[in-house]
Parts: C-alpha cells; structure tokens; sequence
C-alpha cells in the first residue's frame, strides 16, 4: 500500500487541530516536530479537495503533498528501535536485541515488517498494559487490525486459549505468523481481512482493536455482534478529545464505560457489553 503524505508548516497548537480535522478525511498517522505537522494516508482514501478545504479553512499557504512508497520497517527499525518496557510487566524486543538484564512478567520478541505495533506507540503501550490488568483473562479473544500481532501473542501468553488476529494488508498477517513463531505462540490464528469477514464466529469473551477513530467508529456494533454478554471491548488509536465521539457510538451499541487512561494525548477505552 502506498500513501499520500501532507507536511504542514504549522504550529503545535494549531497541529493538534488540523490532526482531528484531517482525521474526518482518513488520515491515520500523525508526527509534529520542528514545527511542521506530518499526516499520512492510504493513497486510495486520499481526498484532495478535503484536504485543501480544511488548508484553506485555517489559512494555511506552508504545505507540501507528496507520495510515499511503504517502508520496510524491518529495515528501518533495526536502525533505531530499541527494545522497551511497559512497566514491570513486559519486555518488547526484536529478535536482534539482548534479552533483560532484570525480571518481567512477560517478555515479547516484536520484529516488525512494514507492521505497525511494536509497543513504542501510546496506543499500543496503553494496550498492552491494560491486557495484564484482565482478571481473569478471557478465553477466546479477537486482535483486529493486529499490525504485528503483539496483542494477540500477549493475549496468549495471559492465558487466552484461542485468539483470531486479522488485518487488511497480507505482509501484517505474515509479520503476526513469524512473530508467533518467534514466541512459541500456537493458540493464534492470523487471517487477511477486516471484522466483516469475521461475524459469523460470534461467541468471543473480548475484542481488541487498535486502530483509528474512523475505522473504531464505523466497526463498534460490528464488535457488538461477535462479543458475548459482559464480554470486553479495548480500544485505541484515538485522542483523548475524541472520547465524546467514541463513547456516543459504544452507547448506542450497547457498551458501558469501565475505565478509561491516557498517555501524552493518546486514550485507551476499556468497554464492557451490557
């Protein structure tokens, strides 16, 4: 998959409102540093006139489009990814570093290949912290839109005695396999699609989904329908400002409210089906 990447010539305050604008748009990545905002989107959900309505709504004249072929984030992330720990509770690390010089509860070998989900983003940091605090663990899990698998590998390590990974693009799917592989983890099952292609394997005590407010916003009822009653819901990918959006959508789905953290902006829900 390629993409269209628009830098913006901004400041951090005004950065923050053009993500959620761009957001709207399909925009599903976002960097701000020496003053200019970096937003990336899927060259097929790229929208020119959207995005030139919202440059011009705040005055913007300093930006620049371009395309962007897909990384090899293996390549990339052996240059600058260092290993990293969520608290006491987990080790991420790729299959070229060092193991731990002090004690985890877990320890996760993440190699990513143009995936997404190494536990360096908020998201998936908050994500993997709230999966340790699941008493006790659910035993049939959903990981979608998995990127590398690490929730739905970590799923298994907690105690998950079966769990389905799926995401769009086919090299995650290969990434979550090798990185099972890697864990001697057999309980996971990874499948290209979306959660559209899953609804007829219904039944599942906890749903995990890290992946953007658009995206979170069209599926939450779809989650509904694969969950049991009282089954868990997780979501991230999303502002804290986005919250109200969120929550409106998980209400009329038939969702509560458990607890909720953020981490430099970032937000993960922990939802319950009433």
């Amino acid at each position: 998959m390629d993409y269209k990447v628009v830098a913006i010539k901004c400041s951090e305050e005004t950065a923050e409102i053009l993500s959620a604008e761009l957001s709207y748009v399909g925009f599903d990545s976002f960097a701000f540093e020496n003053d200019e905002l970096t937003a990336s989107v899927a060259s097929e959900g790229f929208d020119r006139e959207g995005v030139l309505e919202i440059l011009d709504r705040y005055t913007i004249s300093e930006f620049d489009i371009s395309d962007q072929k897909k990384v090899n984030w293996n390549e990339e992330w052996e240059k600058n990814y260092d290993p990293i720990a969520v608290e006491d509770l987990c080790y991420i690390r790729a299959d070229f570093h060092s193991k731990p010089d002090r004690n985890f509860k877990q320890e996760l070998i993440i190699t990513p290949k143009m995936s997404f989900g190494t536990g360096h983003h908020h998201t998936t940091w908050q994500m993997t912290r709230e999966l340790f605090a699941l008493h006790p663990f659910p035993a049939k899990v959903m990981d979608a839109g998995t990127g590398t698998g690490i929730l739905a590998l970590l799923a298994e390590k907690l105690g998950a005695k079966e769990v389905l990974a799926f995401d769009i693009e086919d090299w995650s799917v290969e990434n979550t396999l090798e990185n099972a592989t890697a864990n001697n983890c057999t309980k996971v099952k990874a499948e290209v699609g979306t959660i559209k292609d899953f609804l007829e394997v219904q039944a599942y005590d906890a749903v995990l989904a890290n992946i953007n407010k658009n995206v979170l916003l069209n599926e939450i009822s779809l989650y509904a329908k694969v969950l049991k009653n009282k089954g868990i819901l997780l979501l991230s990918g999303f502002y804290d400002y986005d919250e109200k959006d969120i929550m409106g959508a998980a209400k009329k789905a038939g969702f509560e409210k458990v607890r909720s953290t953020t981490r430099e902006g970032w937000m993960m829900l922990h939802l319950q089906l009433t």
